[in-house]
């Protein structure tokens, strides 16, 4: 089943964690997830073996203007399929703290 036209957006999510590959904070799992919007949330973690967004699904999520923190020691961004979807920036204008690696289609890209 497809998942289409969600937003989800003003959440803060401190220090959760999933350890268990291949979820993390935000997983994008399953179906297709079409003109997905995840925009101005902040989501940080303290744990650094878990990804503050992973991905096993088919993509299509943009993810825009999010803060996004790992902990200390530095967190992953585990997200290959939705970073890059033909002409479409699915990652825009994000804040990174400690994370790696930042999409490299993130022209706006805080660091």
């Amino acid at each position: 089943m497809i998942s289409d036209r969600n937003t989800v957006r003003y959440n803060v999510s401190i220090n959760d964690r999933n350890t268990t590959a291949p979820y993390g904070v935000i997983s994008v799992v399953c179906a297709p997830a079409t003109r997905t919007l995840v925009h101005h949330n902040t989501v940080t973690t303290n744990a650094p073996d878990t990804a503050v967004v992973s991905s096993n699904g088919p993509g299509g999520v943009t993810f825009r203007d999010d803060v996004f923190a790992g902990a200390a020691a530095g967190s992953p961004l585990a997200d290959a399929r939705n970073t890059y979807d033909h002409n479409l920036n699915l990652y825009d204008h994000n804040l990174y703290a400690r994370i790696s690696p930042v999409p490299a289609t993130d022209a706006g890209a805080v660091r």
